[in-house]
């Protein structure tokens, strides 16, 4: 009974809407609000069997880095059009 209650918070609180899928020492820290006899030994084998936990980094991802200060900000809201055909500008 005591691990059905455990897992049972764990449960509750790794999928909540709003606050949930944190870390485990997150998950941790709201389960022992509720439940006092949580350890994080036991959030730690719940979350190892959930699957929805990423487990391994995403491959061929890499961050961009820039060379210099706004080089990936590319500036389209200027449009450049010829607005007389003769060589005075009005």
């Amino acid at each position: 009974m005591p691990n059905e209650e455990k897992e049972a918070i764990l449960r509750q609180i790794y999928y909540d809407t709003e606050h949930g899928f944190g870390s485990i020492y997150e998950t941790y820290k709201q389960a022992v609000k509720l439940l006092p006899s949580v350890t994080l030994n036991d959030v730690r084998e719940f979350l190892a069997k959930q699957e929805s936990r990423q487990l391994k980094a995403y491959r061929g991802f890499s961050s961009y880095v820039a060379h210099e200060p706004l080089q990936e900000i590319q500036n389209r809201s200027r449009r450049f059009r010829k607005v007389c055909t003769s060589t005075q500008w009005v």
